[in-house]
């Protein structure tokens, strides 16, 4: 019968560490429906912000995903929109801005900044 070993395990030491799970597929040699959990490990100290207040944020963002639905009063960097552009535009949850953004600023709703 095949065994499973786990090449690697960590703890997770930071409580603003974010894990991504995924469950995988994994083929074995007795053809039976078989899944691993993947989780990928995000410390957001250093690598994100989340912003959900109405104050302008400066920083080179490289992704901007919605946490909730979002509206944006301005929103600056390759794509640029500003003077209330925006403000007509409601932005569902987990829309990404997979663009370089340096400003960003809320009317309402949350957004996770990766820098």
């Amino acid at each position: 019968m095949p065994t499973l070993t786990p090449i690697l395990s960590a703890a997770v030491f930071n409580s603003n560490v974010a894990s991504n799970n995924s469950w995988i597929n994994v083929s074995n040699d007795d053809n039976r429906p078989l899944f691993a959990l993947a989780t990928f490990n995000v410390n957001q100290d250093s690598s994100s912000e989340l912003i959900t207040d109405t104050v302008i944020h400066t920083a080179n963002y490289t992704k901007v995903v919605t946490i909730a639905s979002t509206v944006f009063s301005g929103l600056t960097g390759s794509v640029s929109f500003s003077n209330g552009t925006l403000s007509a535009v409601t932005f569902p949850a987990n829309f990404t801005i997979d663009s370089p953004v340096n400003a960003i600023k809320l009317v309402s709703g949350s957004v996770l900044a990766y820098k």
